[in-house]
């Protein structure tokens, strides 16, 4: 069985364990999960869904440790949470678990879609379970979509609105072998659905996509392009934060968590204003350059969690 198991809490490993979960590591397809019958998302479950789980509570750690962005929802009584593509809903499950830690008497408002309806049942057994376990109020929606092109985010997010937090992991990927621009367009449409302090969180695998290019490149090009284009900033990674007007479209970024032993790569946006408000002011000295026209911020060791290993650089 999956080692992560041992990092989850109590009764969400408990879950895993009595619901039939095996651990069955497939990496060519676990990118094509919409067709997934029963069996493949309970070995999803055992596999994928920790992983992802520890990724986005980590990424929330470090948004906690960096930033002051979670100061001001200290009197928040309700959050609501999007997560698109959600599958068996590790994102989303971690990102509420994290929300409850720093703010226990919230209630939770949880929106999540995927085209995968068994998915979506295993998902809502486990927020079930997690109110059942821990007492967090929680409601939730889901929205049963098989997203086929970057058109359908676009007729996705006009209905929602004032969203807190919109994640997305593990999920951008698979649009790649039929649409281009995928996170681009994903960015662009659901930050109209995000609230004035929203925050958005989007993660996905550093393997290749079916035309040999690295997914973290296309990640990097296409939010580079967006964030020059509209008024969102990045927050993390700490390399890109405080620069939204990035020409560089061969960047590498990969994040690796010893915990889970799995790489991935991930951006954190918000809007210019909610960055210049909860960022540390970046001089000249805290860039270093690659080459004669792209300089990154500096990752200092007060920057870096020791425990999460960054690769960044140009291919």
């Amino acid at each position: 069985m999956n080692g992560c198991l041992n990092l989850l809490p109590d009764w969400l490993r408990a879950f895993i364990e009595n619901s039939g979960a095996v651990y069955s590591a497939d990496h060519v397809r676990v990118m094509f999960n919409l067709e997934n019958n029963h069996q493949d998302n309970l070995k999803y479950l055992g596999t994928y869904f920790p992983r992802s789980f520890i990724e986005i509570k980590s990424i929330c750690m470090e948004i906690d440790r960096l930033t002051s962005h979670f100061t001001f929802f200290e009197e928040k009584k309700s959050f609501k949470l999007l997560s698109v593509g959600c599958g068996t809903g590790g994102d989303i499950a971690g990102l509420v678990c994290f929300l409850h830690a720093r703010y226990p008497e919230a209630e939770f408002e949880i929106n999540v879609i995927d085209g995968n309806e068994d998915a979506l049942n295993i998902c809502r057994d486990i927020f079930k379970q997690m109110h059942e376990a821990t007492g967090i109020r929680i409601i939730i929606k889901r929205g049963s979509k098989n997203i086929r092109s970057t058109s359908d985010f676009y007729n996705l997010a006009y209905n929602f609105s004032d969203m807190d937090f919109i994640v997305t992991s593990k999920f951008l990927c698979e649009l790649l072998t039929r649409c281009d621009n995928v996170y681009y367009h994903f960015a662009k449409a659901f930050s109209a659905s995000l609230s004035e302090r929203g925050m958005m969180i989007i993660s996905d695998v550093t393997c290749t996509a079916a035309n040999g290019t690295f997914i973290p490149l296309c990640m990097n090009s296409d939010l580079n392009d967006f964030t020059d284009a509209s008024e969102f900033s990045f927050v993390l990674p700490v390399t890109c934060r405080n620069h939204k007007h990035c020409k560089n479209h061969s960047c590498y970024t990969k994040f690796q968590h010893p915990d889970t032993n799995s790489k991935y790569n991930y951006r954190v946006l918000v809007r210019d204003s909610v960055a210049r408000s909860i960022l540390p002011e970046q001089t000249a000295e805290h860039l270093i350059s690659l080459n004669e026209e792209i300089r990154c911020a500096q990752v200092s060791k007060d920057d870096n969690d020791d425990k999460i290993e960054l690769d960044f650089g140009l291919l």
